[in-house]
């Protein structure tokens, strides 16, 4: 039995045992809260026929350890802070051409009034025709856009629970294993599973510089978790001397293919020397099966751009709607004319790179997937998972 004992400081938050009937000495509370007062609250919880004493502290008696701080929770603000955020944003992209068509504009409202000696101003009828079809190319370019980022994302995110349960089968799989009849620790078992584990997370961290188009083991968050020898024979993607394992491979290119390789030969040596379960290889085959199928989703993603014809097209209409724009304008806004035509080059142009942007979610711009990052995680997941070996039923019922 266990009991989650946790105060918070701020009233009316959800309590840890919400499912627990509260009995209380003092006030009556209602169920999964906790009321606010100037005083420290004492509460019973019942849990099965044990009733635990419970203390909740309110907000006049919140202690001075970080660990029962209140959260933090910014004021509303009339105006938000990211509207003049720059970092992570398009707008050191966008502002050469949003000069270029400030300056157009600026050259077409002088030639109006002192050059020309004419008024060169025309009918705004083609602004509505113009702004339907730039609408509806930037909502196709840009939902498309997005959809290749959260397919990336989805894909990456199974590519995970995968590897995952790829290196919980091993390591759990015949725990037995660990141990020698004499009770010292098999040695050769633990290491042959941490092989595997620590291929699992080299082929997440290869199928990352993969998709970046970064082809070789050589890299300081790879190079580690490969076997010497397998880096030997793959080579150096510098030199361009590289043996792959897979015949049809074109070298280190194919890098988390060869690692998939090397891994189906871990895991059937693991196999036969019976330091996993034979029932449970099985499961590890459609597993790793559906690590490569992952893998190749993800590079469907990365290797399909968008088609040529549309993305030109689309860059061309922009460029022609907003050439149009100072001569509908100038009979209207005249010097007006200029801001304005700035500020609609600024958000159609952002709008198209963003979508530029997006559509390869594995690369490394601000707003990219941070594939880094997410490598990082499952490496200190999986190590912190073999940091003791798995217990065994026998070990269970003496603890």
């Amino acid at each position: 039995m266990w009991v989650v004992q946790r105060a918070q400081v701020l009233g009316y938050r959800r309590l840890d045992f919400r499912s627990c009937r509260i009995n209380p000495i003092w006030q009556r509370l209602p169920l999964g809260y906790a009321k606010q007062s100037p005083v420290l609250a004492a509460t019973s919880v019942l849990v099965g026929s044990t009733t635990v004493p419970r203390l909740i502290l309110t907000r006049s008696e919140a202690p001075s350890s970080n660990s029962l701080q209140p959260r933090f929770r910014p004021r509303r603000l009339i105006i938000d802070p990211d509207v003049f955020r720059i970092k992570g944003t398009i707008i050191p992209e966008v502002l050469p051409v949003t000069g270029f068509f400030a300056t157009y504009a600026s050259i077409f409202t002088y030639l109006h009034y002192t050059v020309a000696g004419q008024s060169l101003a025309v009918g705004s009828h083609l602004i509505p025709i113009l702004s339907f079809v730039v609408g509806l190319l930037l909502a196709f370019r840009t939902n498309l856009a997005y959809d290749r980022f959260w397919e990336g994302r989805k894909l990456w995110a199974n590519f995970v629970a995968l590897s995952r349960n790829l290196a919980r089968l091993t390591w759990v799989s015949n725990p037995s294993s660990h141990v020698l009849q004499d009770g010292s620790p098999n040695q050769a078992a633990i290491q042959a599973k941490e092989r595997l584990v620590r291929l699992t997370i080299a082929l997440a961290v290869s199928t990352k510089h993969h998709l970046r188009h970064e082809p070789g083991p050589n890299y300081p968050d790879l190079v580690h978790l490969l076997p010497p020898e397998f880096v030997e024979r793959v080579g150096s993607a510098s030199t361009g001397k590289t043996k792959p394992l897979i015949a049809g491979t074109i070298g280190a290119r194919n890098l988390p293919m060869e690692i998939s390789h090397l891994m189906s030969s871990q895991m059937l040596e693991l196999r036969d020397k019976v330091y996993i379960d034979s029932n449970l290889y099985g499961a590890m085959v459609f597993i790793l099966n559906d690590l490569v199928q992952t893998i190749s989703s993800m590079e469907r993603v990365s290797s399909t751009p968008m088609p040529t014809a549309y993305t030109v097209h689309l860059k061309q209409v922009l460029g022609l709607y907003c050439l149009a724009l100072p001569p509908q304008l100038i009979g209207q806004l005249a010097l007006f004319q200029v801001p304005v035509v700035s500020l609609a080059a600024f958000a159609l142009f952002g709008v198209a790179r963003i979508g530029d942007e997006i559509e390869d979610p594995f690369g490394y711009d601000p707003n990219d997937l941070k594939l880094d990052q997410f490598c990082e995680d499952l490496k200190l997941e999986l190590e912190a998972m073999m940091e003791e070996p798995p217990l065994t039923i026998e070990s269970r019922s003496t603890t």
